[in-house]
């Protein structure tokens, strides 16, 4: 009897309790402190402008860019076919509102560039379709030195580590491919073989330079997680003709764009892939993403640029942004900035994400009772 009567005693303390909570509720409610609903903005949108002045230097080939971290600084190289082709490194610090050339460096044959995060340090090598060196700056490419360590080749990409540093390269000549890789920026290089893979068309690596992934045409993709030292194969996303190539700054997500057919994604530095069907079939020729590797950023050659910022989940067409043959693009760390090249024109392309999805509390709306 006395278990019973203490059951109904906790009963009616739950029941008051319960009728307290609940009165405490709708007078929060109803005084207008809080709801307890979010509402979200309007969603992202991207806002995109031609720089100030055409570059006829860019027209009718792909481009190679690379900018700082905030993408204040970007510095661009037109991929050149023959001798009579050569040009000038571009600069520009206004987020490529503006251009110039880096005399210094020369006019040659040049292919692939890659920056420090500060956009001080740059590494640049000579065309795909022309042996030479590679060469480097520590000043923003005021000076240039041709470093001969990693030989006369046919450079096929490069890629830089956040600080400058740490270097790799894809480089051949009659004796097979290699993997070139430094830490003193350039200096020395270490010649490394990657089995299995026949050529090399993209690298991307983490900010500390020891993740690191290849793309060749026809391979699958390989990764390092040792700075280069040894390689893995990866099957998940297939053999592919990648366009493109990118890597957050911890080298766990990685994005690739199979040329004619899909990007692929992976959240596990490449172990698994996962095929981005919805965006569906496109001549992709470059890649990019934010450095945690949520904003990604793909260019179609046949005149699109799609944006997803759930790290491929969902993609937009960017409408407003100029139609071309799109051949280069390239982000700011935090991905909100874009800096994209158009062939067809030689106009740069600058996009700016003005609203973020935002999800806030907010007050009720007061009902006038009269």
């Amino acid at each position: 009897m006395k278990k019973i009567k203490l059951f109904l005693t906790n009963i009616k303390k739950i029941t008051q309790v319960g009728i307290l909570i609940t009165l405490l509720v709708i007078s929060i409610s109803y005084i207008g402190i809080v709801t307890f609903t979010s509402t979200p903005q309007a969603s992202p949108v991207w806002v995109w402008s031609l720089g100030k002045s055409q570059n006829p230097f860019f027209t009718g080939s792909l481009w190679s860019f690379a900018a700082s971290s905030d993408a204040k600084r970007v510095v661009a190289v037109r991929a050149t076919l023959e001798a009579s082709e050569a040009n000038f490194i571009h600069n520009s610090t206004d987020s490529g509102e503006t251009w110039d050339i880096l005399e210094n460096a020369g006019k040659r044959q040049w292919g692939y560039i890659a920056s420090s995060d500060d956009g001080m340090r740059l590494a640049v090598t000579s065309s795909q379709f022309l042996s030479g060196y590679i060469y480097t700056s520590s000043n923003g490419g005021a000076n240039w030195t041709k470093q001969i360590g990693a030989g006369d080749r046919v450079w096929s990409a490069i890629t830089s580590s956040g600080n400058g540093m740490k270097l790799t390269a894809a480089g051949s000549d009659v004796s097979g491919l290699y993997i070139f890789t430094s830490t003193d920026g350039g200096a020395t290089w270490v010649k490394r073989t990657v089995e299995g893979i026949s050529n090399v068309q993209q690298i991307a690596s983490s900010a500390d330079g020891m993740r690191i992934a290849i793309t060749g045409q026809g391979d699958y993709i390989h990764t390092s997680t040792d700075g280069g030292a040894t390689w893995v194969e990866r099957t998940g996303a297939g053999r592919g003709d990648w366009g493109g190539l990118t890597s957050s700054s911890d080298g766990m997500k990685l994005a690739a764009a199979d040329q004619g057919k899909y990007v692929y994604t992976s959240i596990d530095g490449g172990g698994i892939w996962v095929k981005r069907s919805s965006l569906g079939k496109a001549s992709w020729t470059g890649i990019t993403s934010s450095a945690n590797g949520m904003m990604l950023a793909v260019v179609d050659v046949q005149g699109s640029i799609y944006i997803s910022v759930d790290g491929g989940e969902i993609w937009t067409k960017q409408l407003n942004a100029r139609s071309g043959w799109w051949g280069g693009i390239t982000s700011s760390s935090d991905g909100t900035k874009l800096i994209a090249g158009n062939n067809y024109d030689g106009y740069i392309n600058v996009g700016e994400l003005r609203n973020l999805p935002v999800y806030s509390l907010s007050q009720p709306r007061q009902e006038d009772d009269r």
